[in-house]
């Protein structure tokens, strides 16, 4: 069963990394791959939510913030040693490399789709239609991951999967933290008006 997914997910890179590659397209790919694409992404939307929706957009930027801290070190520090997959280029003998100088750091999951899709999550539960440019963002820098030869499709599903995990636990963290907070504080406040009665 296993060699089987294994053939699929290399089929489907050859896919990808090969037969649907264009040249005319490298460059918008190298330029989507690159991590200050998604960081670009992420600081327009940490200025626009709180400038557009004022205190909740903020609160909703640092969970986002939180959630993508999470899951990049789950995902390099636990993730990527556990599973110890080598990269396409270290692995295969015909790959259509787009980034030359790339590190034999382990393959599954990505990291770049981890925090993307983490990302977007936390911010699609509050404002739909930001989190949604932002799921588009995050399927388009996965993609690219196989674009360029770094990642298999299977390492950006298993990103992807992993961020939306991430970041669900960071929604549900918010929301218990939130009702924690204000039951102290009423809790305080209701001891403030007993002490001055």
């Amino acid at each position: 069963m296993l060699d089987l997914v294994v053939g699929i997910d290399r089929a489907l890179f050859a896919l990808i990394n090969q037969t649907l590659a264009w040249p005319p397209l490298d460059g918008v790919f190298l330029v989507i791959t690159h991590k200050y694409f998604y960081l670009g992404a992420g600081i327009l939307t940490a200025i626009y939510l709180p400038a557009r929706y004022r205190r909740p957009g903020l609160y909703c930027v640092i969970a986002a913030a939180v959630a993508v801290g999470l899951s990049d070190v789950t995902a390099v520090r636990l993730l990527k040693p556990l599973f110890a997959r080598a990269r396409p280029p270290f692995a295969l003998e015909t790959v259509r490399l787009l980034l030359p100088h790339q590190a034999p750091s382990p393959a599954f999951p990505s990291a770049h789709a981890a925090n993307t899709f983490a990302f977007a999550f936390v911010v699609f539960t509050e404002y739909k239609r930001v989190g949604g440019a932002l799921f588009v963002v995050a399927a388009f820098v996965s993609y690219s991951r196989v674009y360029v030869g770094v990642h298999y499709p299977l390492d950006a599903a298993g990103g992807a999967i992993w961020g939306i995990f991430v970041g669900i636990c960071a929604v549900s963290g918010r929301f218990y933290l939130g009702t924690f907070a204000r039951r102290w504080w009423y809790l305080g406040r209701r001891r403030r008006k007993n002490g001055n009665a």
